[in-house]
């Protein structure tokens, strides 16, 4: 497997239980794993994380040690979450969509809250998998409980990738419409010679389509975890 690039990545191993900043690349329930600045994946369990779940794509700092049931692999430990905040300086939070059901879900915060979040706060319509930025206030109708306000989708993210989704595909290309209004052609070169489908939620790299002037093409692009339909197979 490839390994992930970091503007802070480092050629040499720490020693074991050094602090690592990573970023979770997999999680489902109560277990997942992390990618980490120098290039190794370590488990981790949300007994590592305060009992509490983490989403794809959070940036996290971890202890590494051996994986005592798996040799040679690695295990994360004392998991902290990054809290990340909006570019804008708003002092919004960042978070991850999950569980959305056409008019509300929730939101997994990067500081480990989770919080209700209801279209009529959003700026756009949303979908698991989403980054968004918001406020976050107590829940009026739960106590104990969070609810998120001024809710943004973040357009592009840490990679310069911008948002968007598949209006058209025909076979080996197609179109993508990201959200900043632009309409892509994408070829499925760009896509790790996978074909996408309509529908489905993307980030990708927008230029200038050398083959037609003032129009767009789409490059490096990646399917968001929890986009839209599968394609239909023949």
């Amino acid at each position: 497997a490839a390994r992930p690039v970091f503007a802070w990545m480092s050629e040499s191993l720490p020693a074991d239980g050094e602090r690592l900043d990573g970023v979770v690349s997999q999680w489902s329930n109560s277990w997942g794993f992390v990618d980490l600045a120098d290039g190794r994946r370590a488990y981790a369990h949300n007994s590592a994380c305060g009992g509490c779940p983490l989403v794809e794509g959070q940036a996290v700092r971890v202890t590494v040690a051996p994986d005592e049931r798996n040799a040679g692999k690695w295990q994360a430990r004392d998991v902290e979450r990054v809290v990340a905040y909006a570019d804008d300086g708003s002092g919004r939070i960042q978070g991850t969509i999950t569980e959305w059901r056409g008019a509300y879900g929730f939101v997994h915060l990067t500081d480990g809250r989770r919080a209700y979040v209801h279209t009529s706060f959003c700026d756009q319509p949303l979908a698991d998998g989403d980054r968004v930025v918001a406020d976050v206030v107590e829940d009026p109708q739960n106590l104990g409980k969070w609810q998120a306000r001024n809710v943004a989708a973040v357009v592009v993210d840490d990679c310069g990738r911008a948002r968007g989704e598949v209006t058209q595909w025909n076979g080996t290309y197609g179109f993508v419409l990201f959200a900043d209004g632009r309409r892509a052609y994408v070829h499925t070169s760009q896509c790790g010679k996978q074909a996408l489908w309509e529908g489905a939620r993307v980030l990708g790299r927008v230029a200038e389509d050398p083959k037609n002037p003032e129009k767009w093409q789409a490059f490096e692009v990646q399917v968001i975890a929890g986009g839209a339909r599968r394609p239909v197979e023949s």
